[in-house]
Order: structure tokens, then C-alpha cells, then sequence
């Protein structure tokens, strides 16, 4: 409405100009070497705007010539973008709906029209992941570029592919990597805590376990079952090193996480006993025998209070099982180191 005004003004401005001019008297002479023109003042006026309009016009198509390659070009060239996201998103579609073939279809045709975009390169490696080509896979993978979202992809799909060939040093390395760059990835954690075990990575893998549980990750008790055992195997790492004074925080650490844990319990009153502490040692053993009867318990509790001798054996053992008395388990094992000690009566009972 206001253009359609504006529009209207003008014309009627320009009517009222031609009209005026045209109403007007007196004559223009122009002379140019031979030539004479007379003319009047409206007729001159008129044929100034005429030629003025002409050279408008006449330099407004100049320049749509000028620009009418780079307009022809850009046109194809977002024609073209917009086909290559279609196939894109259709490709997309495709590998959610698990036609995989489909997938790799519009992902081909969408790198023809678009160029080697972290996209493409995701689809066609997610749909030869799906159809089993891990070769495809990891090479797409490997070819998606950039840092932010893009690098992570590029590594998660490097992951996957590592775990599903069973490749376990290489998935924890790119795990590792994954969790650097994106540490509030939750999803990594457990993933990569399970790798570091797998290859006997005890100190990472601690480190691994701690973060995930304070991240609620694992449930409490869960959590300390697992770091105990993480815990047993740093000490054992630790014994082997020849290193006795971190043997034995390790031990201790898991025994106290998981009192019901017997070779944690083993492991650290022997190293408690080695260093002269009996009683302590005593201590940690008749605590585990009360959560869990376990025979190798009492063995070790019966070298910690006997000469060697079958009755000092039996007496030693009689003293641990005693604590709880009329228990099926404990009674059987009594009954071993009663035998042993020819006490042939109390064997029977």
C-alpha cells in the first residue's frame, strides 16, 4: 500500500512537471559547427531526462552482464548444497531406520555434491560399520577432520570400531583420549575403566573408578567391591616391585573397603605378620571370618598363633571358629584340624 502511494506521487509529479514545462514560453537555440536545432525550453528538457534515462539504463545492464557469471555460479553452487543436504538428511533417515545400504547410497551422493564434509564422512562410516565393512569404517572415521564435536566423533567411531575388533590396547588409548578432550563425558568412564582391567592398567584404572563413582556413576557399594579389587591388585603389583610399604596401604585400603574380601584380608595380615604386627593381623583375620567362613582364613590365622605342631594347629583354629560356634562351615573345618591332630572324638562330634 505505501509503495502502490509512493508509486502514484511520483507520477503525479512528474505530469505536473511535463505540464508546466510544456506551458511555458520561449525557445532554446543550439548551435554545433554547421548545425542549428530550435527548440522549446520543454522539449529540451524532456529529451535531457530521456537521454538521462537511457544511459541509466544502459549502465544497469552493463553491470548485470558484468555480474551475471558470479550470479549464474552461485546459484548452481547453493543448488548444489541444497541437493547434498537433502541427501544428507535422507541418509540420515535411512541409517536410523537400519537400512544401512540405503545409508551409504545417499552418503555417496551427498559427498559428490557437498565435498568431504565431517558429516558425510560420519554417515558412510556408520552405515559400513552397520554392514560390517570395518575397513570402510575406519577409514571414513580416520578421514573426519576438525576439533569440538567433530574430533570427538572422529574418535568415538575410532573407539567403537577398536572394541568391536577386540583391540583393547588401541581402545583404551583413543578412551583415554575421548576422556581428555571431553572430561564431563559420562559415557566413557565405565567403557574405559573395564579396558584399563583388562590390561592390568591398576593405577589408571583407580583413577578411572574414583571419578566415575563420584559421579554417581556406580551405586556406593558397588563402587567400593570393585576399587577393593582394584585396590588388592595395586598391592600385589606393588609386592612384586618389591615395594612393602605401598603393598601394605594398598591391602589395608581394600580390607577396609571390603572387609569381606578374603585374599585382601590374606594378603595384608601376611604382610602384617611379616612386619611383626600379630595382633593387628589377628585383628583384620577374625574380622573377615565373622562376614565369610573361608578355610584359607583359618590357615593363615593358624600359622599366625601356632608352633606347627597338629595340636597347636587345632587349638589355633578352635580359637578363630569358636567365635561363632555351632556353624556348619566353621564346624567342618575344625573338624579337618581335629583330625589331623588325632582327636578322634572330637572329630566325630
Amino acid at each position: 500500500m505505501i509503495r502502490a502511494s509512493v508509486l502514484f506521487l511520483q507520477i503525479t509529479v512528474l505530469v505536473f512537471v511535463g505540464v508546466w514545462l510544456a506551458s511555458e514560453p520561449g525557445t532554446v537555440t543550439i548551435i554545433w559547427r554547421d548545425w542549428r536545432l530550435d527548440s522549446s525550453v520543454g522539449i529540451l528538457v524532456l529529451s535531457v531526462v530521456l537521454i538521462g534515462l537511457g544511459i541509466a539504463i544502459f549502465y544497469r545492464f552493463l553491470r548485470f552482464l558484468r555480474r551475471a557469471p558470479s550470479r549464474l555460479l552461485a546459484s548452481h553452487r547453493l543448488n548444489r548444497e541444497r541437493k547434498g543436504y537433502r541427501e544428507l538428511t535422507l541418509g540420515m533417515v535411512a541409517l536410523a531406520a537400519g537400512d544401512a545400504t540405503e545409508a551409504l547410497l545417499h552418503a555417496r551422493r551427498s559427498d559428490k555434491l557437498l565435498g568431504k564434509l565431517a558429516a558425510g564422512h560420519l554417515l558412510i562410516a556408520q552405515a559400513a560399520s552397520m554392514q560390517g565393512n570395518k575397513r570402510l569404517a575406519k577409514q571414513h572415521f580416520e578421514a573426519i577432520d576438525g576439533e569440538g564435536n567433530a574430533g570427538i566423533a572422529r574418535l568415538k567411531g575410532l573407539f567403537e570400531q577398536a572394541l568391536i575388533s577386540g583391540n583393547d590396547e588401541e581402545a583404551r588409548h583413543l578412551g583415554e583420549q575421548i576422556h581428555a578432550k571431553k572430561p564431563d563425558a559420562d559415557w566413557i568412564l565405565l567403557q574405559l575403566f573395564d579396558l584399563q582391567v583388562n590390561i592390568a592398567e591398576w593405577a589408571p584404572a583407580d583413577r578411572t573408578l574414583n571419578e566415575a563413582i563420584s559421579r554417581k556413576l556406580v551405586e556406593p557399594k558397588t563402587g567400593k567391591k570393585l576399587r577393593s579389587v582394584v585396590l588388592f591388585e595395586r598391592g600385589k603389583l606393588a609386592s612384586e616391585l618389591n615395594d612393602s610399604h605401598a603393598a601394605v596401604g594398598f591391602f589395608r585400603e581394600a580390607h577396609d573397603l571390603d572387609p569381606a574380601f578374603v585374599l585382601a584380608a590374606i594378603e595384608y595380615a601376611i604382610k602384617l605378620r611379616k612386619d611383626g604386627k600379630k595382633r593387628r593381623a589377628s585383628s583384620v583375620l577374625e574380622q573377615t571370618w565373622s562376614r565369610i567362613k573361608h578355610p584359607d582364613i583359618v590357615k593363615e590365622y593358624v600359622l599366625l598363633h601356632s608352633t606347627g605342631l597338629a595340636l597347636d594347629q587345632f587349638k589355633a583354629a578352635q580359637k578363630l571358629i569358636a567365635q561363632k560356634p555351632q556353624d556348619p562351615d566353621g564346624d567342618l573345618i575344625l573338624a579337618k584340624y581335629a583330625f589331623d591332630a588325632q582327636l578322634w572324638g572330637l572329630t566325630r562330634n
